[in-house]
């Protein structure tokens, strides 16, 4: 799909760009935190998977969980907003929006 953006530019209309701009940063904020945990997994393994090193990944594996939920519920007001205004979209700016 992001092949075909690049034949299209897409335009967030204003009306959804608050909602657009906190989905976004929900999902890199929600990356960061699962990359930190990629970046644990030589300590894990050192450690045999368990102890401290274990409870500490365990830790941030419920963190990114919730971060996941929090860009899900975004998601879906943001969704809400554009099936709400879809008649002023285009239809690829909707379809791809």
């Amino acid at each position: 799909m992001a092949v075909l953006l690049t034949f299209h530019n897409l335009e967030i209309l204003p009306v959804f760009a608050s909602e657009f701009q906190a989905f976004l940063a929900k999902n890199l904020e929600t990356f960061e935190k699962g990359y930190g945990i990629i970046k644990e997994m030589g300590e894990l393994l050192e450690s045999s998977f368990g102890g401290i090193e274990a409870e500490k990944v365990s830790q941030m594996v419920d963190v990114v969980a919730f971060k996941e939920h929090e860009a899900d519920v975004l998601q879906a007001t943001l969704l809400k907003k554009m099936f709400s205004q879809s008649a002023a979209m285009s239809t690829p700016n909707f379809f791809f929006g």
